[in-house]
């Protein structure tokens, strides 16, 4: 099971670079969330 308390600012963050694919490439790839995005749920 997943522990969705823990995963809600992760899962916030999965929203909107889903959402704003062009401003998570410029912003948060340095930021380390680039890997968030491979990293298995």
């Amino acid at each position: 099971m997943f522990d969705h308390q823990a995963l809600s600012p992760q899962a916030a963050k999965l929203m909107h670079m889903a959402a704003m694919p062009n401003d998570f490439n410029k912003k948060r790839e340095d930021n380390g969330l680039f890997m968030a995005r491979k990293a298995p749920a």
